[in-house]
């Protein structure tokens, strides 16, 4: 999201928000965010239906592994459909996948570490299996339907502060 945004891969320094310091590294961030200007940005909102099977669901990493359960459904919002199959609908920002690269991301998140370098090569080494060692399913075998509800390519960007209202 960072470096979709243009704000970099990298958050602010440790300790930036420390009320010993009046919250001055907070307000800096704010007040930036605030007089910044307004661009376009992808929000979708999803919903996905699952026919009924054995293998029906969703799939979410939970302690590093593959988990559908109970608390995920509660968690996200997904409800049982009558005949069995399972519904979902979400927003997304900036992206939404289905194919190759969604693959790639769901192990990188199974065996994400808290170093920057280490994620890199976890990433690479995600996409390399899947490319090498994995068939990737075809998108029509997958997905039945595709219905764009709502367009709103022509709608303006809404300005949803005041600057002004923000001290220097």
């Amino acid at each position: 999201f960072g470096n979709a945004t243009g704000w970099g891969a990298s958050g602010p320094s440790r300790g930036f928000t420390r009320a010993s310091h009046g919250f001055r590294g907070l307000q800096r961030f704010v007040a930036s965010w605030l007089r910044a200007d307004v661009e376009s940005f992808d929000i979708w909102e999803v919903s996905v239906q699952t026919h009924s099977s054995d293998a029906a669901g969703f799939e979410f990493v939970d302690g590093g592994k593959k988990a559908f359960t109970e608390a995920h459904m509660a968690r996200h919002g997904i409800s049982r459909m009558e005949g069995g199959g399972f519904d979902l609908s979400k927003v997304f920002c900036n992206y939404f996948s289905l194919g190759f690269e969604s693959r790639v991301g769901f192990g990188f998140d199974k065996h994400r570490t808290k170093s920057r370098v280490a994620n890199k090569a976890v990433y690479f080494w995600e996409g390399f299996k899947k490319v090498c060692f994995k068939k990737t399913n075809v998108i029509r075998n997958i997905v039945s339907g595709v219905s764009v509800l709502a367009d709103a390519s022509d709608l303006p960007a809404r300005q949803c502060h005041d600057p002004e209202a923000v001290g220097s």
